[in-house]
């Protein structure tokens, strides 16, 4: 095995580590995206937190070193809360009831 300088084999094998990894991670993510899509309805997609979820999962996989993941992130989990909320607000209403 070549060794580059200032690179020891074992970061080799934890950078090759590293990539195998990120693959089982993209794989996954598709996976279940694709479940979603096609189990799922119409536009439903757009209100599955496991689809929103995996699409994230991607995005934070292929932009690491992106200057605006915070901002996506932000996004993301502002996105997954208005999600709960919705699905929320119509089963408190109903149990302390609201709009009898």
């Amino acid at each position: 095995m070549k060794v580059r300088e200032g690179v020891s084999p074992a970061d080799g094998e934890r950078v090759r580590r590293r990539g195998v990894l990120d693959l089982l991670g993209i794989a996954g993510c598709i996976v279940i995206l694709g479940w979603r899509i096609i189990s799922l309805p119409g536009l439903a997609v757009c209100r599955d937190w496991a689809a929103i979820l995996s699409l994230y999962s991607l995005y934070s996989l292929f932009s690491s070193e992106s200057p605006r993941r915070t901002q996506v992130t932000l996004c993301a989990m502002a996105y997954l809360l208005a999600i709960y909320m919705l699905g929320q607000v119509p089963q408190i209403a109903a149990a302390w009831g609201w709009g009898r």
